[in-house]
């Protein structure tokens, strides 16, 4: 019984930190560090929730109006007691609709008042409607706002870069879609053997264009 008691007795919280994560260039990637620092501080597990490819532990789009059943889910995988949420511009409110960004705001609370804590970070103008904050706002234990344009001297490099979305790359434009579209049909029926063919498929083509000059 004693041993039960010690090993629960240095159980420590876990924490889940939900933002932009380095290498992605942008103002809140660098909040978030500060915020993964200071819950490391305190002596917490931290899992970092990006939601696109990063350093994060995990990649999942939290955002929209399935933010609260995505957030919902790393909740009960981590096990975590407490969530930061780090909020910028196109995150975690993605659509430009006021009616969208109160929906979203609304499944994300109560999706957070699942949680022992909830800290809001404000990273620069969100470029949202105050009701939609305001949601978040008021489930939240905690709400801090961080500079918004300016790199955190310990993180250089996370300033405002022109053309660096918070979900990733541009959605691609129509003339480009039956060019990707040809492109997956070819990975799936092709499997592992796709690059070489396609680099034969190149050489095949430079060769017919000097043949044609």
């Amino acid at each position: 019984m004693s041993d039960l008691v010690e090993r629960t007795s240095v159980t420590r919280a876990s924490v889940l930190v939900v933002g932009t994560y380095p290498p992605i260039p942008r103002p809140a990637a660098a909040a978030s560090v500060a915020e993964v620092r200071r819950a490391w501080a305190e002596g917490l597990e931290v899992t970092v929730v990006s939601p696109r490819l990063s350093a994060a532990h995990l990649t999942v789009a939290i955002h929209g109006m399935l933010a609260g059943r995505r957030l919902e889910n790393v909740r009960r995988l981590t096990g975590a007691t407490r969530v930061v949420l780090v909020v910028e511009e196109g995150y975690p409110f993605s659509a430009r609709s006021a009616v969208l960004e109160r929906a979203t705001a609304e499944v994300l609370a109560r999706a957070l008042v699942r949680f022992d804590q909830v800290r809001v970070v404000r990273v620069g103008d969100l470029g949202v409607s105050a009701a939609a904050i305001g949601r978040l706002v008021a489930v939240a234990t905690e709400v801090v706002d961080a500079p918004g344009g300016v790199a955190d001297s310990e993180v250089p490099g996370y300033g405002v870069v022109p053309g660096v979305t918070v979900l990733g790359p541009p959605e691609a434009r129509p003339s480009e879609r039956p060019r990707q579209l040809v492109g997956a049909m070819a990975r799936r029926l092709l499997g592992p053997r796709a690059p070489q063919v396609r680099a034969r498929l190149g050489s095949l083509r430079r060769h017919l264009a000097e043949f044609k000059g």
